[in-house]
């Protein structure tokens, strides 16, 4: 019964792992929330708010953060994450 569990628990966890978020939220500019770095679908970019309205950021497919990066609302700046080289 104990390895049934364990397998389980080891098989929910690893399932999660690949799971994407839906969404994520920008605050406005001068929240302090107003920088992410967002990694999802294989995508990695930092998101910056100059705006003074928060943002919704859209990534359950990998088409709506596709479509988020190439078309940013205004005030909004995005640019690829950078490793340990940029």
């Amino acid at each position: 019964m104990q390895k049934a569990v364990a397998t389980f628990i080891c098989a929910f966890f690893l399932t999660l792992a690949g799971v994407a978020a839906d969404y994520y939220v920008l605050g406005a500019a001068g929240s302090g929330t107003e920088y992410l770095t967002i990694n999802e679908h294989g995508a990695c970019h930092t998101i910056s708010n100059a705006s003074g309205n928060t943002v919704f950021v859209p990534t359950r497919s990998a088409t709506e953060w596709s479509n988020f990066r190439t078309t940013p609302p205004p005030g909004v700046t995005i640019s690829i994450c950078c490793g340990k080289v940029c």
